[in-house]
């Protein structure tokens, strides 16, 4: 390992990775670091972990919860932040490809120890999925096309792995967009190209801080136990690194090197910040006070913004009535001028002396000239009002110049303070003239002179701009250029020569504008005095005028009476009065609004001039908490710089220094002490001195060691942290940088007798990153003869390379997970053991309907079978190649993995043990398990394939006791084609099979099978329901099990779940539906086989049942004679032959008044042998029976069968000839004879029958039919023209049938099925006359139904036959004989041999005798065949 790389590695990945593990250190497997990039994959089959990746991406194996109670496996291609570095190592096994390139890969995932494998069968189809999703691991396809070779330059190129299914199918790897991966397929003919989504190529895994889980993990390939150190070339004894394992646990030393430098630098930090929030209280005190101050200053500005707009607005509406007072002001002149006119010539024209006419006249000319001298005050007024309006005017321009003109001289007396502190740190620092332009602001310079400054706001930072921006402009007009060393001389002449005058200039502007402002307002004043002296003066001559024109008017009218006057004039006069008295109301309205609009005005000016001092005070007091609350912001910013910088230097050193620390457990001592690994205090024996290497011990450590010496805080430090490694591993290379946190040696130089004495001084060595130089790399000290030692210190340097080594590879020696056990590959059952719940143990463990695991406790076991059960059994294969290496353990039934792969296997006591935590109706169930032997078998479901004449009932399992299940009961059902159960009479069912199939897996010879039936009713009593089929559907908003047509029936699995005595009870399961019985009513409805629990169980109970009537010998009279009759009319009409009329004897039915008599008898002939499922016979009358005989060949032969066979035995069958009743299809050439032209008759045709040459005499059925000249083909269970069968319509004992003669098929009226329920033919009475009409059997019940008498007085038993006095009796092996004492018997059997020959001296002697018709002969009497059981 390259010493130098990995340890500049090591502090790069400390800054870089913090957070990577949780707080606490162990809450999660360590996150991968970066694929290497300086190192390339020679060989990838070597045996090493690498990474899959495309440089960023990484392939990892992730064990994802299932959402139910265990997990499934999955890929994904993730950022490598994102991967758990174990998940994220495979190892690559050269496997033998199926294409072209002859070569393929298998990954094994290092911390699962499993392959990369998916079903092709579950694979996604690339074309045809819409939405791709990700895929379960699990499967046989693990070699994968790849790389075309496992070594050399072409392993450095990223490629897509592949399966080839078919040489022209492929499955390959797709990443999605979550990062999840999909296993897809696709024809190489539909797809241009390769699909190469996912391209990743082998990467040396980078490094990557371990913490405690990774190391007791051991990167996940075992349980969090404990690890073990490997040392590559092996040390001198004893190594207490490799000779034991450890369990890495919290670091033990707290006050260590690392820990107290970063705690110090945490203090320091935590002292400074302390300042800081002083400091921000203080700044905050400074800014409350600038608030308020502004909020006064804001309120100010505000109110005299306002005051200056209604101001404003005032000045309008003044000038909006001064413009028309001014008008009937010249209009009421105007009238009043032309009233003196009038009065004039009023006077002139009146009947009055002259001296009264002169009165008059200076009466009226006193009137007129006081009416004058109010127009001249009224002008005097309005030219006052004129100028004080004027004056209004210029004073709000005045303010504004005047608060512009303050502004001015506070940013000159701001920027020259400013450049007064620039002067006072401009020595700190050298810069070029042109960083002081403000277009220089991102360069270094210029941000070290605003942080010198001290500028922390907008403000500041613009008239900084404005002074540097000015001074450099004065530095180029002074032709300083380039680097400016020293430039107080010119700042001190650009502040005196320019920024001093500017700021006198703009202090003499101020003085200037207060001055005119000063002015206006005394100007004002002046003019308001004017104005109330004038209006006083006005007043005056408005009193002498009113006086005036009452002395006028009081004498005119005491002189002249107005019937004196000039009509006309007075007229005219009259109006001029009324409009002039309009005129003057108008006038005093006008001047009533202008009066208080001026008033309105001046109050508008006088706070208008109030406010704008309050503003310029308000202004100064804002500026001087300005000033405060920046100097407190310098000041807290400086606090919180000092402050971040000591933090900065604590996050430093807590990311190198605090990470990853872990002490190494090594159990406990004699005291019951927990030990640590620890670096020793004591050196190496036998070492050559001042060449001394500290060595390694195994020590308690309870506390911390302490000092109260304040000068060896240090070196307590140094002690502490012997108990504390860390781990940086290397994945691929298996190797390992190990760090201690306490090294130091006791200074040889100081006399200090013990290391506890130690003072600082003394901790010369410190950690560095340096090669070389580290302190505290675990490392081997190579020593004189030969020894390797393990010890503590620096990296050594190869001589003559830049290489620094350890001298050797410390690793793990990582091994892919695997756990062998002891147990044997077989089928076993799996118990509850060591159970918190006693109740529990010994439970089963078994798959439920819906696939969940679940337990049956010993209380519920007595009530099932579990040999009959696979789903209670488990497969146990025992190589260690799955998930975890622990042995695949597969349920027999489904054939999927135990919990998907979430257990442990161990053993315990001489006993395998499962453990298992799963999920189950929403409760994590945690157990152990014992492995018991199962026996092998193939039961589980029923599977038989009933005979045609099978029928069952069923009978549900309750804990009330068994109950039928019935079809519309008539107590619980509404709807008649319901199923329940009920104790009324059980409904009987045919279970139809539609085929057999395999699942689960096979153990040793015994295959599972499973049948999947459809069940219907075949039930006489059901009416309507009879033969329909069981179905599920959806009645009332619920899904129930009903009957209804084929077309809908539903396929049933019969599963076992109980066995009760020996009665298995099965579920009723189609797709994922059972039947379960509603405990309520009864009704049995359709559950989702995952929403119930629980489950319905129902018995088949069969029943044999025939669907013909069957005639047998004992039934019979001797000559198999019988009459059949109609059971529906009152009395019996029995069908007979008809006399013989144009050469037909046709059948015909009584009618009233008939009589058959012997025309009615009929014989019946088997033509199948009995117990068949369709018997079958021939309908004969006038039937002669001509017996057959054989004659041996005379050779011996093994068997009587050889003996027929044989050519030279001759046979001669038996034969029997009649007149035989036949369906007259049996020819077209009688179609002729249908009745009504459309219904076929039926006929006796002469004719015979013979049986098969190889049958014995007196023994099988007629199989050959010869009639009407043609030999009729027999088949068994076949219809026939000429054969017919009694179709019972019930159980009922009376055993009614119909004759059936036809079943339609595919082309006649007889290649249909046995027991037709649609398109059969039965004898039916048509308009008084037998013939075949084809319809339904429901239908033909309805019909004619028929019975039969035993002709000649009725049955004799042949299990009694009477001879005269004498009796045989036919029992079981033997036959007995009575009332035949003295007499000599002899017993053959049918071939003529003898099997007995005695003299009975008993009347009631038994003889043994073979199973069979034996031939009983008693002296005197006929000999007379016996069927022996």
């Amino acid at each position: 390992m390259n010493k130098k790389f990995s340890t500049l590695v090591a502090s790069l990945l400390l800054a870089t990775t913090v957070g990577t593990v949780s707080a606490q250190g162990v809450a999660n497997y360590s996150k991968s670091s970066a694929p290497s990039l300086f190192e390339t994959v020679d060989k990838v089959t070597d045996g090493r972990v690498y990474q899959l990746s495309d440089g960023y991406r990484v392939l990892v194996m992730k064990k994802v919860s299932d959402g139910r109670q265990g997990y499934v496996y999955q890929l994904a291609f993730v950022p490598y932040p994102e991967a758990t570095i174990g998940e994220s190592l495979w190892t690559v096994k050269r496997e033998k490809s199926n294409n072209e390139n002859g070569i393929a890969f298998k990954f094994v995932n290092l911390a699962y120890n499993y392959p990369i494998s998916f079903d092709p069968a579950k694979a996604q189809d690339l074309l045809k999925t819409s939405g791709l999703s990700v895929s379960n691991l699990g499967g046989n396809a693990v070699a994968w096309s790849w790389m075309r070779s496992e070594e050399g330059r072409d392993l450095q190129i990223a490629r897509t792995p592949e399966s080839y299914i078919t040489p022209d199918s492929v499955m390959t790897l797709i990443a999605l967009d979550d990062n999840k991966v999909a296993a897809v397929k696709y024809a190489t003919k539909e797809v241009a190209g390769k699909v190469s989504s996912l391209q990743i190529k082998p990467y040396v895994a980078g490094p990557v801080w371990l913490n405690q889980l990774d190391l007791n993990a051991m990167l996940q390939t075992q349980e969090e136990d404990s690890t073990m150190f490997h040392f590559a070339k092996g040390a001198t004894e004893p190594n207490l690194w490799d000779k034991k394992a450890y369990k890495a646990v919290d670091p033990q030393g707290r006050n260590t090197l690392s820990f107290g430098e970063v705690d110090d630098a945490l203090a320091n930090a935590d002292k400074a910040y302390q300042v800081y929030l002083e400091m921000l209280k203080f700044q905050d005190d400074a800014l409350d006070a600038l608030k308020d101050q502004k909020a006064d200053y804001t309120e100010t500005a505000e109110m005299l913004q306002d005051e200056e707009k209604k101001y404003n607005d005032l000045v309008k509406q003044l000038q909006a009535v001064t413009v028309p007072l001014a008008k009937e002001r010249n209009d009421l002149k105007y009238i009043n001028e032309r009233l003196t006119g009038i009065e004039e010539a009023l006077q002139s024209n009146a009947n009055i002396n002259d001296d009264l006419k002169k009165e008059l006249a200076l009466l009226l000319e006193a009137k007129v000239n006081a009416q004058r001298d109010v127009e001249d005050a009224q002008e005097s007024v309005d030219e006052i009002a004129g100028e004080i309006s004027n004056v209004n005017q210029e004073i709000p321009g005045a303010i504004s110049e005047w608060e512009e003109a303050a502004v001015k001289k506070n940013k000159a007396l701001r920027k020259n303070e400013i450049a007064s502190d620039f002067l006072s740190v401009m020595d700190q620092f050298n810069f070029a003239i042109h960083n002081l332009q403000p277009s220089e602001t991102s360069h270094p310079n210029w941000n070290q002179m605003v942080s010198a400054v001290g500028i922390d706001n907008e403000s500041d930072l613009e008239l900084f701009k404005e002074f540097t921006s000015g001074f450099y402009d004065y530095l180029q007009e002074q032709g300083v250029s380039g680097l400016v060393k020293n430039c107080t001389t010119y700042l001190n002449s650009y502040i005196s020569g320019v920024m001093e005058p500017a700021y006198s200039k703009a202090s003499a502007l101020l003085t200037e504008k207060e001055n005119y402002l000063d002015t206006l307002t005394t100007q004002l004043n002046n003019l308001l005095k004017k104005e109330i002296d004038l209006k006083e003066a006005l007043e005056a001559a408005k009193n002498i005028l009113n006086e005036a024109n009452i002395k006028y008017v009081s004498r005119k009218n005491d002189l002249i009476h107005s019937d004196e006057l000039n009509k006309d004039y007075l007229a005219l006069q009259e109006k001029l009065e009324t409009e002039k008295a309009g005129i003057e109301t108008t006038i005093a309205d006008l001047e009533k609004q202008k009066d208080t609009l001026n008033e309105q005005c001046q109050l508008s000016i006088e706070r208008i001039v109030a406010l704008s001092a309050d503003l310029k005070f308000d202004k100064e007091d804002v500026l001087y908490h300005w000033h405060k609350w920046v100097k407190a912001e310098m000041a807290t910013a400086q606090a919180a710089r000092t402050y971040q910088g000591l933090y900065a230097i604590y996050e430093r050193l807590n990311a190198f220094k605090s990470p990853y620390w872990m002490s190494l457990a090594a159990g406990k001592n004699a005291k019951g002490e927990e030990t640590y690994l620890m670096v020793d205090t004591a050196y190496l024996e036998n070492e050559v001195s001042g060449n001394q290497h500290l060595a390694f011990a195994v020590r308690e450590h309870n506390t911390d060691f302490t000092t109260t010496n304040p000068y060896a805080q240090v070196a307590a430090r140094d002690v502490n942290g012997r108990f504390n490694f860390r781990f940086l591993y290397w994945p691929t290379q298996d190797s390992l940088h190990i760090e201690a946190d306490g090294f130091n040696q006791k200074n040889i130089d100081v006399l200090t007798k013990y290391w506890a004495d130690r003072t600082d001084d003394e901790i010369t060595l410190r950690a560095s990153v340096v090669p070389g130089y580290e302190q505290n790399l675990v490392k081997i000290a190579v020593l004189g003869g030969g020894r390797r030692e393990a010890t503590i210190g620096s990296s050594e340097n190869l001589k003559g390379t830049d290489f620094y080594t350890i001298n050797d590879r410390i690793g793990l020696n990582i091994t892919p997970a695997s756990h062998p056990t002891n147990v044997q590959k077989g089928l076993y059952f799996m118990d509850v053991i060591n159970s918190k719940n006693a109740q529990e143990n010994d439970a089963r463990l078994m798959l439920d309907l819906d696939g969940n695991l679940t337990k049956i406790v010993p209380a519920d076991q007595g009530k099932m079978d579990f040999e009959h059960m696979p789903a209670a059994k488990w497969y146990v294969d025992v190589e260690p190649t799955d998930f975890g290496g622990y042995p695949d353990i597969y349920n027999q039934e489904t054939g999927e993995i135990l919990n998907n792969y979430a257990y442990k296997v161990m053993d315990k006591d001489g006993k395998t043990i499962v453990s298992i935590t799963y999920w189950y109706q929403g409760r994590q169930i945690e157990n152990e398990y014992v492995l018991v032997p199962a026996t092998s078998n193939e039961e589980g479901y029923f599977r038989a394939k009933p005979e045609a004449r099978d029928l069952f009932t069923l009978s549900y399992l309750s804990v009330s006791g068994d109950m039928n299940v019935v079809v519309g009961s008539d107590a619980i059902a509404k709807n008649d084609s319901v199923l329940a159960v009920s104790t009324e009479a059980a409904t009987k069912f045919e279970l139809e099979p539609i085929f057999i199939d395999k699942y689960g897996i096979p153990y040793e010879k015994d295959t599972l099978r499973r049948g999947a039936y459809i069940l219907r009713v075949n039930d006489p009593d059901k009416l309507s329901m009879n033969h329909k089929y069981l179905q599920i559907s959806n009645v009332g908003g619920t899904e129930m099990l009903v009957v209804s047509e084929k077309t809908w029936a539903n396929i049933f699995y019969l599963k076992e779940v109980n066995d009760v005595d020996g009665t298995h009870y099965y579920a009723l399961i189609s797709g994922d539906k059972k039947a379960g019985v509603v405990d309520a009513t009864g009704l049995i409805k359709a559950e989702d086989i995952t929403g119930e629990t629980r489950t319905s169980a129902f018995a088949l109970n069969p029943l044999k049942t025939n669907f013909y009537r069957e005639f047998t010998e004992e039934k019979l009279s001797e000559k198999n004679m019988v009459k059949f009759y109609r059971t529906a009319s009152t009395e019996k009409e029995y069908l007979y032959a008809a006399a013989p009329k144009d050469g037909m004897t046709f059948l015909n039915v009584e009618g009233k008044g008939d009589n058959a008599e012997t025309a009615a008898e009929m014989t019946v002939i088997p033509t199948t042998e009995s117990g068949v499922l369709m018997p079958q016979y021939f309908i004969a009358r006038n039937v002669k029976e001509q017996k057959g005989s054989i004659d041996f060949c005379g050779e011996d032969h093994e068997s009587l069968a050889d003996s027929l066979k044989c050519p030279h035995t001759k046979v001669v069958p038996d034969t029997v000839f009649g007149d035989f009743l036949v369906n007259l299809k049996i020819d077209n050439k009688y179609k002729k004879y249908d009745w009504e032209g459309k219904y076929t008759r039926l006929a006796f045709l002469k004719g015979y029958a013979v049986k098969d040459k190889n049958v014995l005499p007196g023994e099988g059925a007629y199989t050959n039919l010869f009639v009407d000249g043609k030999q009729v083909t027999i088949a068994e269970n076949k219809h026939n023209a000429a054969k017919f069968s009694f179709r019972l319509i019930n159980d009922n004992e009376e055993q009614d049938f119909l004759i059936e003669s036809e079943s339609w098929g595919k082309k006649t009226a007889f290649d249909g099925d046995v027991r037709p329920l649609t398109n059969g033919g039965w004898i039916k009475i048509q308009n008084g006359v037998p013939v075949i009409v084809a319809e339904d059997f429901e239908d033909a019940i309805q019909g004619d139904v028929f019975n039969a008498d035993v002709a000649e007085g009725g049955a004799t038993a042949n299990d009694e036959i009477t001879t005269s006095e004498v009796t045989i009796i036919a029992g079981e092996g033997n036959v007995t004989i009575a009332n035949a004492a003295g007499k000599k018997v002899v017993v053959s059997n049918i071939l003529g041999q003898t099997i007995a020959t005695q003299v009975l001296t008993s009347d009631n002697a038994v003889i043994a005798a073979p199973q069979g018709v034996v031939v009983v002969a008693v002296e005197g009497e006929e000999a007379v065949k016996a069927i022996v059981k």
